[in-house]
């Protein structure tokens, strides 16, 4: 009989979801904390499959962590350290990234990654993108530079800034170079901006509507980039048909 009635009682609290069954482990089992954690569950499947989470959707560091997924697809690790949304308060999560000596030693040699969607474009040479922890980065591509369009209007400036903006749309891949600065004067970072697998300073060369750059130091794609500008030159391409955009 006191079996049959424990049997009834607790058949009776998992039908309401009011109360807890303890079998001495530690875990009451609760129903209410379960339908809890379930809710949370299904808003975190839903987070990694309807679409881009930026660090804005979380209230802490570890609640972000959570959602970080291999290869980063939503941008919240910036500077590729393991750690998602690092400006976040904490509560945090306790995150030790393992890399191999030559692991550590490629990202030493490629510079900081991220992707991140385009917001505007500024120029033929300059972009502004969503910062993973909130808020815009302008992004100085590294080793081009075109016509003006801002002040006095040079000539090939509005060219360049058109196939820009048709070029930089959604999601673009960031890298630094370790060679540069990593920001110039105005604050702007310094990178290498990618479409997929297309560099897009480079194309910008190699259809003529921007010319080779180099500040101090050459830059790690320098032979690349003189050769699309090499190519465009001598076929007349682009603006050099029209234009000298030959860098000051």
């Amino acid at each position: 009989m006191k079996n049959l009635l424990t049997i009834l009682v607790a058949g009776s609290c998992l039908f309401l979801a009011g109360c807890s069954t303890d079998d001495g482990s530690g875990d009451t089992g609760s129903s209410k904390g379960r339908g809890a954690g379930g809710y949370e569950a299904m808003q975190k499947l839903g987070a990694r499959t309807g679409g881009d989470v930026d660090c804005s959707a979380f209230k802490s560091q570890r609640q972000a962590q959570r959602y970080l997924l291999p290869g980063d697809p939503n941008g919240l690790d910036a500077d590729g350290d393991g750690r998602a949304c690092a400006s976040l308060p904490c509560p945090c999560a306790e995150v030790k990234v393992q890399r191999t000596p030559a692991e550590q030693q490629a990202v030493r040699q490629s510079g900081t990654t991220f992707t991140a969607p385009v917001l505007w474009v500024s120029d033929g040479d300059t972009i502004n993108v969503a910062k993973p922890g909130g808020g815009e980065e302008g992004i100085r591509l590294i080793g081009i530079d075109t016509p003006e369009v801002y002040g006095e209007v040079e000539c090939g400036g509005p060219q360049a800034s058109a196939a820009m903006k048709k070029l930089a749309v959604g999601r673009v891949r960031i890298t630094t170079d370790p060679t540069q600065d990593r920001r110039d004067r105005y604050g702007r970072l310094l990178a290498y901006v990618n479409k997929g697998p297309v560099d897009l300073g480079r194309l910008m060369i190699a259809r003529g509507l921007a010319s080779v750059y180099v500040y101090d130091d050459y830059f790690k794609r320098f032979s690349s980039y003189n050769r699309a500008e090499n190519s465009a030159t001598d076929a007349d391409r682009g603006s050099w048909k029209h234009c000298d955009i030959t860098v000051d």
